[in-house]
């Protein structure tokens, strides 16, 4: 669960994206987190599948039967066709997916989310201070020419700054 909440509070809006970047490292992960939530609690908490069994099984051996399903890889058959005897074209027909969805959405919620946190750690990294940038730019536009000026001196400024110290790092 401390990664599921460590996961969770990462996923706050950053300031310096646009509404297809938020949808790519926010929205879409949460919803394959919750996916993969539900799909959990209905396989651990609920019956997850359920399979065929003979009348004649009841109580500990109808369960036993529902869990060797649900842990096997079951077969699918169409109505208008026979069950095949030969256990090959069973095997043939086998579909093994559903133990292994939550696990898949929450590794597609992790890839999802993966290109906005190299793209943190890297803009961290870079000591240009973009989101400050960014505001300082907003704010520039809804004053008058002398502050915009300053603003916009001031950005410049930081700017070439980061970047002078970056060249000095990369000659050693």
């Amino acid at each position: 669960m401390f990664f599921l909440d460590a996961f969770l509070k990462g996923l706050h809006k950053q300031g310096d994206d646009d509404a297809i970047d938020r949808l790519n490292y926010y929205w879409t992960p949460m919803l394959l987190v919750i996916f993969a939530l539900t799909l959990s609690a209905k396989q651990y908490v609920g019956q997850p599948i359920q399979c065929w069994i003979p009348a004649q099984f009841t109580g500990a051996w109808e369960q036993y039967s529902e869990n060797y399903c649900f842990v096997q890889n079951t077969y699918f058959i169409s109505p208008d066709k026979y069950i095949p005897d030969n256990e090959i074209d069973r095997e043939g027909a086998e579909i093994g997916y559903y133990q292994w969805v939550p696990f898949i959405l929450g590794l597609q919620a992790i890839l999802f989310y993966l290109p906005s946190l190299f793209w943190r750690l890297m803009n961290f990294n870079s000591g240009v201070a973009l989101k400050k940038m960014l505001y300082g730019a907003k704010k520039a536009d809804r004053v008058d020419e002398k502050a915009r000026h300053e603003a916009a001196k001031a950005t410049g400024a930081h700017l070439y700054e980061s970047l002078t110290l970056q060249s000095r790092f990369a000659k050693y």
